[in-house]
């Protein structure tokens, strides 16, 4: 649990922090951005990870 800001207000917040590495040689900055984004969405959208489920 950590502070956050949430409608101009303080209050805590459950985080999670992830890290990735990556060989900057073989892997453009922006195709590694496109990565986070993808694996934010499933985090914030569990459901998109089942294959069957209308939400996706």
């Amino acid at each position: 649990m950590r502070p956050r800001p949430r409608q101009g207000r303080c209050a805590v917040a459950r985080t999670m922090r992830f890290a990735l590495s990556v060989d900057h040689r073989p892997v453009d900055g922006a195709v590694t951005a496109q990565c986070m984004q993808e694996f934010i969405s499933l985090l914030e959208n569990p459901l998109r990870i089942v294959p069957w489920h209308p939400v996706r």
